[in-house]
């Protein structure tokens, strides 16, 4: 492989080596088109991300849509998502069947955590108890792709008006209080990925650059304009809040949020499935024709 010279958007040095492709939305997320040019960022900050990327996707509730959805991971495997007493898994039909791909629940008995269940007639409602979710880290993961988002804009993403994103990208210590970028986490329960401009057209909210990221599981928002006021964040909040899905405010980098997520499941009807089947077939033909 040829080594690809560059100064790291990050650490700003030309250091660290150039090799691995730097996917900003995460190779979990079955992401093959959304990358950083060569030379952008090295492969020590890459390393450091990735592990960044497999704690939000592992601590994060909507990693049951990410099983639902990404129909393999970097490794070439089914996703799974493990959670406190259990664990969610994807059963695939074999390749002469007409059956539909099937998310699994599984709950280890033995364990005093386990998921709890509740059966009724006409519907099942299980709750998932997971690791407790860092501010600190969430604003870091945003803060990484959102600069290089910047980056693919056709930003001068070295100048020093973007030293804090940098600075909040590469702190991920959960004690550090410093450099920290307030931003908001929600759940997208679809099987669509993108990085855009969270903008209404009115001055005071496109002035504060706010990025909007969503990939299967996961929705977040942070402005990357400079020194954010009380009254920025307030004035982000309240547009953030007339947009589904519901998000919640992560306002300090010591929030340590245990997740409780409670599913509520109910028979599915002849035309579910039939959507269903539409869905995941149009999902199989995109991943195919992107392969070829």
């Amino acid at each position: 492989m040829t080594v690809q010279i560059g100064r790291c958007i990050y650490h700003l040095g030309t250091d660290g080596g150039f090799e691995k492709e730097a996917h900003l939305i995460p190779e979990r997320a079955s992401n093959e088109d959304c990358l950083l040019p060569p030379g952008r960022e090295c492969d020590v900050c890459n390393g450091k991300f990735g592990k960044l990327e497999q704690y939000i996707i592992r601590a994060f509730p909507g990693q049951f849509f990410r099983v639902a959805y990404v129909e393999e991971t970097s490794r070439g495997r089914t996703p799974t998502a493990n959670i406190r007493g259990g664990k969610i898994t994807r059963a695939e039909p074999s390749p002469d069947s007409e059956a539909d791909p099937t998310v699994r629940i599984l709950g280890y008995r033995a364990n005093p955590e386990t998921v709890e269940t509740v059966l009724e007639p006409d519907r099942s409602i299980t709750t998932f108890k997971l690791k407790p979710l860092s501010g600190r880290r969430v604003s870091a993961f945003l803060a990484r792709i959102a600069l290089g988002y910047l980056c693919l804009e056709g930003r001068d993403v070295y100048a020093s008006e973007y030293d804090h994103l940098r600075a909040c990208a590469l702190t991920s210590d959960p004690e550090d209080p410093s450099f920290f970028i307030p931003c908001f986490i929600g759940i997208h329960a679809a099987p669509t990925q993108e990085i855009r401009w969270f903008r209404n057209g009115e001055s005071r909210l496109d002035a504060l650059w706010a990025i909007q990221v969503t990939f299967p599981g996961f929705a977040g928002i942070i402005a990357t304009a400079r020194d954010l006021s009380p009254d920025d964040l307030e004035y982000l909040e309240a547009a953030v809040k007339q947009h589904p899905p519901g998000f919640l405010f992560v306002r300090h980098p010591g929030l340590t949020k245990p997740f409780t997520f409670v599913m509520t499941l109910f028979p599915a009807t002849d035309e579910n499935r039939r959507q269903l089947r539409e869905l995941w077939a149009k999902r199989q033909s995109a991943d195919d024709g992107s392969k070829s």
